[in-house]
């Protein structure tokens, strides 16, 4: 007797295939609202001075894109200043730059913004999909991310270490799968390390990181005699990971020579006291708050883990706890690093409040709520790449700002002494000197910008001094042949000019100042 199938209806199995790939997890959706948060907070910003390009060093990337372009190689020599020309430069984050240059000139300045938040958005997204990982419910989990948000909100910009907070969350989870079971895919670390080197300068957090970690297994190895062969192949499995790594590294256009310079330059404290993301967070903000919060359990799971013997990434936790307390730049990196293990110590808190509470009572209405929400945490789908396609399109189609922030920079004043200024050897400052390296593309060259490990110490002081009217500032503007100064109207340099029968004022902002040499 034939037996007759009888096949499921097609409108079931669409909407069976639709729900799996189109519908949004609840990751997805938090995704989705990251990025337009921070889209719209840089098209709103522009009167406020915030958003992802409220620093202007993004210009200095696109800049140095197209000439890597222009080239076909990555500069050597100084091609950005006229008072430091062709002295040895290093733009390791040449590849950045390039990636910046094509969507400038694709879709604006509002392409380079979007794409930066669709980078910070999948950070987010791969921290809150190792959390759930860990065991974390969809409430600790959306609890957790907003925390990590308002603590590192601030360093949130379109420039090229974004690439560095991205590829740490998703190199921490693969180091924390493989340390729970070995998987062929931690290797992919080192294909990806000759990218970053590329890409930004943070590359080195990962190779302290997988140091700090093969050093901890050692340890374990150790302190837990019960652990201790599992414990050394770890340690030699991640030893040989961290050399394959460096090894990986020096696939940049600079060699070694990019490592010592940068080993040097991180040496040195001088810069310290310039550059605002080297300050210490300020508990006082309302970012440092969150970041307290997040340092508190941070540490408190890192001596949880350090007593239960888990050595490798109790040390790491508190290495990056360490480094986010001597520098904001390292807010963003410690919050990847700890969020997932904290998120653990959240699972087991959470079991003991909600077992055996009865179903109506509050313990009981939130338990069923995050169970029902839990296998969204883990749900891969194409909501993802969808939209993330789609906003770039539309960055490309709608300018969400046509320029850097005006309460930041003198757009308006520059714009009306274009012709001038681009044809004067002029002094700014050097949070200015990128903005106007933007606005006039080469052979346009200035005094000074942002790269402090460039023009080094001796010359960032002399910078300082003119700008504070000391002693010998004239010297230095008529031996690099100054002929104009853009400066805020409330430094002692503007003082000094206004004086000076050889300085002639052009024009009087409230934010900027111009002056012509007569």
């Amino acid at each position: 007797m034939s037996s007759i199938t009888i096949p499921a209806a097609p409108s079931v199995a669409r909407e069976s295939w639709l729900r799996r790939w189109l519908v949004p997890s609840v990751p997805e959706l938090l995704f989705f609202a990251i990025a337009l948060w921070l889209i719209a907070f840089t098209a709103t910003g522009d009167m406020t001075g915030m958003g992802l390009l409220r620093d202007s060093q993004t210009g200095y990337h696109i800049r140095t894109g197209e000439y890597v372009m222009a080239h076909h190689a990555a500069p050597t020599r100084d091609f950005l200043s006229f008072t430091l020309p062709e002295e040895p430069f290093f733009a390791w984050e040449w590849l950045a730059g390039v990636g910046s240059a094509v969507l400038y000139h694709w879709g604006g300045l509002s392409a380079v913004a979007v794409a930066a938040a669709l980078v910070l958005a999948l950070t987010l997204l791969l921290t809150m999909r190792h959390m759930a990982a860990r065991g974390a419910n969809v409430i600790a989990c959306v609890f957790l991310i907003h925390l990590a948000i308002g603590a590192s909100s601030i360093h949130y910009l379109a420039r090229p270490h974004v690439f560095t907070l991205l590829f740490m969350a998703g190199a921490l989870w693969l180091l924390d799968q493989d340390r729970q079971r070995p998987t062929v895919w931690v290797w992919a670390l080192i294909p990806l390390m000759a990218v970053w080197a590329n890409l930004h300068g943070g590359f080195f957090g990962l190779l302290a990181s997988t140091g700090i970690l093969t050093a901890g297994s050692l340890a374990e190895a150790l302190t837990a005699p019960e652990r201790r062969r599992r414990a050394l192949r770890r340690a030699l499995r991640w030893g040989f990971l961290t050399g394959a790594c460096f090894a990986a590294s020096l696939l940049n256009p600079y060699g070694i020579t990019e490592h010592i310079h940068l080993i040097q330059f991180m040496r040195q404290t001088w810069y310290l006291r310039l550059t605002e993301e080297y300050y210490p967070p300020n508990f006082m903000s309302a970012a440092g708050a969150y970041y307290g919060v997040v340092l508190v359990l941070g540490t408190a799971v890192a001596a949880r883990l350090l007593w239960r013997k888990q050595v490798a990434f109790g040390l790491l936790i508190l290495a990056w706890a360490y480094a986010s307390s001597r520098s904001v730049r390292h807010v963003p990196i410690y919050a990847i690093v700890a969020l997932p293990w904290i998120a653990a110590l959240s699972a087991d808190w959470w079991k003991r409040w909600t077992q055996n509470k009865p179903a109506r009572s509050l313990a009981g209405t939130l338990a069923k709520m995050a169970g029902d929400y839990q296998p969204s945490l883990r749900r891969n789908g194409l909501f993802v790449p969808l939209a993330g396609v789609l906003l770039l399109a539309g960055s490309a189609a709608v300018k969400l700002t046509p320029d850097f922030p005006e309460a930041v920079y003198p757009v308006a004043l520059i714009n009306r002494h274009a012709e001038e200024i681009r044809q004067a050897r002029a002094f700014a400052p050097d949070g200015w000197g990128h903005y106007l390296t933007y606005r006039f593309p080469e052979p346009y060259r200035v005094f000074i910008d942002g790269r402090t490990d460039f023009f080094g110490e001796r010359f960032s002081r002399e910078y300082l001094n003119t700008m504070n009217g000391i002693s010998g500032w004239d010297d230095t503007l008529r031996r690099h042949r100054v002929n104009m100064a853009l400066i805020p109207p409330d430094i002692k340099l503007a003082e000094r000019l206004a004086q000076d029968p050889a300085w002639q004022l052009v024009e009087h902002t409230s934010t900027a100042v111009l002056f012509r040499r007569k």
